[in-house]
């Protein structure tokens, strides 16, 4: 059997470690290298671990003399891994106990396994949210994973949602980028880029827990904003230095604005704006493009305008479907950005002749929304003297919860 090494970066997360653990080591695919990278943890996490290396040789523990971040940890857990395969699982999170043996059945002679996954609450582990891979399952190209990878708005950043070749990465010179945070964004990137095969595997095989103390949720530092302007312009280099087809450079360039909307999303937020960002230093041909643009995202996405009622109004549905695929539904994407509102798809009367993607959101018939019509909120972002229409169209498909993006004489709004 090929070996699967598991690599978990451990760092103060005692209260969540042994569940962690327990998902890998009774995995139903025995054949495991479970590599535990403690990064100067300053509670009990390395007394579990040591409590479970007594009972299990497959669990080897691995200690960084400094802090050095979850990217360093990753590395050291991949430069020490002598597994065909590599598995990376946060250890605050637990996996399905056929996670690997599922991989396992469909991975010969891929270089990745992409799977799902489930959000869950930090203490009482409820299932919250799910995302999925919006693509059949099967075996695909490389370039054909990747297109439909952005083009479904399937972009699954984590670097735990997938099962990776160690030779791959190897020949690649894949690995994660020391000293930035949301370093899974650029780490998919290269390997989706890269990647000769892939397969999709629409099962959720991952639960990731949301922790008010996690990177992701303890606010915007200058490091938030270094490390996505680092990441974007890595990506930017990557496709400037490589020749691609059309429809892959429409996918990559669909990719790297998906990532820059998030970034411009934190630095609209970001307090202090004032500070030179210290990584950047170092790379002054980067610190240049962001002398260059940064004053440019708080501009952007101005022409409309929502209050912070409405807004919460809009969270208060299951689904958010904007009708329109022109400028105005792009500043309404933007727009929403700034609230944290995320949109489920892009609405238009026919497809033919529209775009496929708008910003990184697909774009599909009214119609192909029927299964969630009932459990959404339809904004409508084109010009006014459509509305009537636009409104005739909703309800004759059962659409009966619409918003207009720009007012008009009854006030501009319409819930109905």
């Amino acid at each position: 059997m090929e070996k699967v090494s598991v690599i978990v970066p451990v760092y103060n997360v005692e209260a969540y470690l042994r569940e962690c653990l327990e998902s890998i080591i009774n995995q139903t695919y025995k054949e495991l290298e479970i590599l535990c990278i403690n990064d100067c943890s300053t509670d009990g996490s390395l007394a579990v671990l040591k409590e479970y290396e007594q009972n299990d040789p497959r669990i080897v523990i691995l200690e960084n003399e400094k802090n050095g971040g979850l990217a360093y940890t990753r590395n050291t857990g991949l430069e020490r891994a002598t597994g065909e395969y590599v598995l990376f699982v946060d250890s605050d999170d637990t996996i399905a106990p056929d996670l690997v043996k599922s991989c396992m059945e469909v991975v010969s002679e891929c270089d990745m396994v992409c799977f799902d996954y489930e959000q869950m609450t930090a203490d009482t582990a409820i299932i919250a949210r799910q995302y999925a891979y919006k693509m059949k399952d099967g075996l695909y190209t490389g370039e054909a994973f990747f297109k439909e990878f952005v083009g479904t708005d399937s972009t699954i950043f984590s670097a735990w949602s997938k099962l990776v070749s160690r030779k791959f990465l190897v020949e690649n010179h894949i690995s994660f980028y020391d000293g930035i945070l949301y370093e899974d964004m650029l780490f998919t990137f290269q390997c989706l880029i890269k990647a000769r095969k892939v397969y999709s595997l629409n099962r959720k095989l991952y639960r990731y827990r949301v922790r008010q103390t996690s990177i992701m949720t303890t606010g915007i530092t200058g490091k938030s904003i270094e490390s996505y302007m680092i990441s974007i312009c890595e990506m930017m280099k990557l496709y400037l230095q490589n020749d691609f087809c059309r429809e892959m450079n429409q996918a990559i360039e669909g990719y790297i604005r998906k990532v820059s909307r998030e970034y411009i999303s934190v630095y609209r937020k970001w307090e202090n704006r004032t500070f030179e960002p210290a990584l950047l230093k170092d790379k002054p041909e980067y610190l240049k493009l962001y002398r260059t643009f940064s004053e440019l995202f708080l501009q952007s996405g101005k022409l409309l305008h929502i209050t912070a009622e409405q807004a919460e109004k809009i969270r208060q549905y299951p689904y958010v479907i904007l009708y329109g695929a022109g400028d105005i539904a792009r500043s309404a994407v933007e727009m929403l950005d700034q609230y944290d509102i995320s949109i489920y798809g892009i609405a238009v009367s026919n497809t033919s002749g529209n775009k496929k993607s708008l910003l990184g959101n697909s774009v599909k018939e009214l119609q192909d929304y029927h299964e969630i019509k009932e459990k959404c909120l339809v904004l409508i972002a084109t010009i006014p003297r459509y509305y009537s229409e636009i409104r005739e169209q909703l309800r004759e498909n059962g659409f009966f919860h619409w918003m207009e993006m720009i007012e008009v004489n009854d006030g501009g709004e319409n819930d109905r």
